[in-house]
């Protein structure tokens, strides 16, 4: 967003309509197409040098809902049906791959949406006589590309788990919902703890309590029987 936003801010004062901008912001878009392609070419070339042979699972997106319906169908009853079902579910669900196979699917994949980007941008500059668009979409395509996991894993050198755990939409909204269940649960946690201290205080007093009237108690005794062998005393 606030690449985005400063983007939109420098473009501002820009005169669009000037052939030279018009020129820059071309050259600026072309490279931008050029440079992830050679990216993209340049991880396939690793891939197949590194030729890691690990083996690893892909589920298909809609994997996690057929799980959990089948989960609930297993739950309700059913037996050697349901097992056999969620077999088969997981059979066509899943596939494995190795991690080589799976960076150049996702460098192709990058690839292949280039190819709806620029049409959006041949509509909106040459159809509609745009300029902006082309350098917003050049600023945030290579923000993307800079937090993209390919570049993480083959230019900066990080280890990551693959498949690559791509955020979602409403990945934030979980987290936060998730973070304010977890806050909930230890102010909870630490009412109860003051509760438990405060009865543990009320209850040590009420002891302390007893212990002084038992002490009062036997001080009363033990004067009440001075009193009566000094009584006896002077009988004698």
């Amino acid at each position: 967003i606030m690449v985005t936003v400063g983007t939109m801010y420098l473009t501002r004062h820009l005169d669009m309509s000037d052939p030279k901008i018009i020129k820059i912001a071309r050259a600026v878009f072309m490279g931008y197409i050029i440079l992830m392609n050679i990216f993209l070419f340049f991880v396939q070339i690793r891939a197949r040098l590194n030729n890691d042979r690990t083996t690893i699972t892909l589920e298909n997106p809609i994997s996690n809902l057929v799980q959990s319906q089948l989960n609930n169908a297993a739950g309700s009853g059913g037996g050697d049906t349901e097992s056999m079902v969620k077999g088969l579910a997981n059979r066509f669900l899943q596939s494995q791959s190795t991690i080589m196979e799976y960076d150049k699917g996702q460098a192709n994949q990058a690839r292949n949406g280039l190819i709806p980007s620029m049409m959006m941008m041949w509509v909106l500059h040459f159809k509609m006589g745009q300029v902006q668009p082309l350098f917003l979409q050049a600023a945030t395509g290579l923000m993307n590309l800079v937090y993209s996991p390919l570049f993480q894993v083959y230019v900066l050198g990080k280890e990551l788990e693959r498949p690559f755990k791509i955020p979602g939409p409403m990945d934030k909204l979980t987290e936060s919902a998730a973070a304010a269940e977890e806050e909930e649960k230890e102010e909870s946690s630490s009412v109860v703890e003051q509760e438990e201290e405060e009865d543990d205080d009320t209850t040590g007093e009420e002891d302390e309590e007893e212990d002084e009237d038992v002490t009062s108690e036997d001080d009363e005794d033990e004067e009440a029987t001075s009193e009566y062998d000094e009584d006896e005393d002077e009988d004698d």
